[in-house]
């Protein structure tokens, strides 16, 4: 399953990359979102890069500090979090999928009440990701992009994530 994520990935790529003559905008972008599993929830907020490299293709990358409560054992553990996805932009509604990478960044204390038992964990994690997003336009340099986005497993390991963000773009 994993291969045919990657190969339809670079499919797209070099579909993409067919068409880099066309328009050739790039976006900067604050972030911040909320999602949630089965039984943990997590936030993150960051910085986005948006490249267009046709009317309707392009990529976008970021680096994100993301944040999973885990009630069970009153902590908090904080990963960074960069994708890499390949976008289709259309007036109605865009759709991105793309790779998600998670590296472990250390843990705090909810509360003192109870001490985690040992917790195990992957310190680097990849997983697959889709979104569906509206771009908004304020003006023509000002871009806002309410999203919907899956992840189809959290750096747990133990079931896919859902959520909703808000990001405010910037047309270099």
């Amino acid at each position: 399953m994993k291969s045919l994520i990657i190969r339809l990935i670079l499919m797209v790529f070099i579909f993409g990359l067919s068409n880099l003559n066309a328009q050739n905008k790039s976006k900067i972008g604050v972030l911040s979102a909320f999602e949630i599993n089965d039984y943990i929830s997590s936030y993150k907020y960051g910085l986005s890069f948006e490249k267009s490299i046709s009317n309707h293709w392009a990529y976008e990358t970021g680096i994100f500090a993301k944040n999973y409560v885990l009630p069970t054992v009153n902590i908090k553990e904080m990963y960074a979090n960069i994708p890499i996805y390949i976008k289709y932009n259309t007036k109605i509604v865009n759709v991105g999928i793309g790779l998600n990478s998670y590296y472990y960044l250390g843990w705090n204390y909810i509360s003192t009440l109870v001490e985690p038992s040992s917790v195990s964990l992957d310190i680097f994690k990849i997983s697959f990701m889709a979104k569906f997003s509206k771009d908004i336009e304020l003006n023509d340099k000002i871009t806002l992009e309410p999203e919907i986005i899956f992840d189809s497993s959290n750096p747990f390991g133990n079931s896919s994530e859902f959520g909703a963000g808000l990001k405010l773009k910037y047309t270099l």
